[in-house]
């Protein structure tokens, strides 16, 4: 839960210790790989129907039915309260969601309170960041800051370079693509985004804007969330942030990547950010304070081997990993886990009975919040 909808709640006074997201404290003192043997790969429509809850079905299915709808985007926008806040600050509203989240954890350590709590100059990396929201807000926040980011160059997704400040930012293509598939890229950024000095911050953002079958976002989002994933634990500095994009985390895939970054984080929060859209599954996994663990090399050898292999298939195969290991995590990681998928799931059920009441009706659902005041909570100004 995001403690800003606490605060700007109508009718209800303002809190100085509101409700906080659920956390999870990793006690992961040793981990044993012996059981990765090697990955199992299934079609993503099969992993659907062999892993996904019953009622997340019935969620997804009623989701695509809307989505197909020609009225759904204006229902969806006109439904949230939250979707305007902000989005003439920046160059789009992922600058919005990583203020959001900034203001909840920190993760550009900005002066509040004191002194920066870290060494200058500030370094972060942006992965799949294009058009670039996320660092024009880092930047924007941080004079300090400096950082490198990898994407793809293609319309729509590749660098913004007229709104950011390229003095203090490094963009890495690779082969000329910024394609994160390709692990001669991935291994250049790493290459240069360590010459540069430590990590403090890495922000992931990659995802999919799928046309049709979004129950599939999460099964479609393993690979890229691998890929990301196995060039931060390279370049993150011990103390250092990892913000990740998460869909839904249901599949026993999802879940054992989720374990293994919290294995060398001391806390991580699932966090759904009230700037994201609310009717769907994106969040947050917000990993703070990362600890060099004697498995780290292990787990990133781990995802090479197995973004290698996805690498050996063509691609209308349509095959996703669907198992890492063959042990069971912590049952209080499980129950972790299930917490944030159950208030996933209660979320996106009652923000979807909104946007049918809004077909039905065309009446707006009438605002329980006061949503400019999150401008204030996000230390963000009115105009810039």
């Amino acid at each position: 839960m995001d403690p800003t909808a606490e605060l700007v709640r109508i009718g209800v006074e303002q809190r100085k210790s509101p409700v906080q997201p659920l956390t999870f404290v990793s006690d992961t003192k040793e981990f044993d790989l012996a059981s990765f043997e090697s990955p199992e790969f299934k079609e993503a429509s099969e992993i659907y129907r062999s892993e996904m809850a019953d009622e997340y079905k019935d969620l997804q299915d009623k989701r695509d039915s809307l989505f197909s709808h020609t009225l759904f985007q204006r229902a969806r926008d006109v439904t949230n309260p939250f979707n305007d806040i902000g989005r003439f600050l920046f160059l789009n509203r992922a600058a919005v969601k990583i203020a959001n989240v900034d203001a909840v954890f920190n993760i550009t350590r900005y002066p509040r309170n004191g002194a920066f709590r870290h060494s200058f100059p500030f370094r972060f990396a942006d992965l799949c960041g294009g058009p670039g929201g996320f660092t024009q807000y880092v930047l924007w926040r941080n004079s300090e800051a400096v950082g490198g980011g990898i994407t793809l160059k293609t319309k729509g997704l590749d660098w913004d370079t007229r709104s950011l400040d390229m003095d203090r930012f490094t963009i890495t293509n690779g082969d000329g693509t910024g394609d994160v598939y390709n692990l001669n890229n991935c291994d250049e950024f790493v290459r240069i985004q360590n010459a540069g000095g430590n990590t403090q911050l890495v922000m992931a953002d990659g995802g999919f804007d799928l046309d049709s079958e979004f129950h599939l976002q999460e099964i479609m989002s393993t690979r890229i969330i691998l890929s990301q994933t196995y060039m931060a634990l390279r370049i993150i500095e011990d103390g250092g942030d990892y913000v990740l994009k998460l869909f839904d985390t249901e599949t026993n895939v999802m879940k054992q990547i989720v374990f293994l970054i919290s294995s060398m984080f001391e806390t991580i929060t699932i966090f759904k950010p009230v700037s994201s859209r609310p009717a769907n599954g994106e969040r947050y996994l917000v990993c703070k304070g990362f600890q060099t663990k004697p498995w780290l090399g292990d787990v990133v050898e781990m995802f090479k081997y197995i973004l290698e292999a996805y690498n050996g298939f063509e691609k209308e195969d349509n095959l996703h990993c669907s198992l890492l290991l063959y042990t069971i995590p912590s049952a209080k990681f499980v129950e972790f886990i299930e917490h944030a998928n159950r208030e996933s799931y209660s979320r996106q059920v009652s923000l979807i009975k909104d946007i049918e009441q809004y077909y039905e009706t065309k009446k707006v659902p009438e605002s329980r919040y006061y949503p400019q005041r999150c401008l204030s909570l996000w230390n963000l100004p009115e105009k810039m």
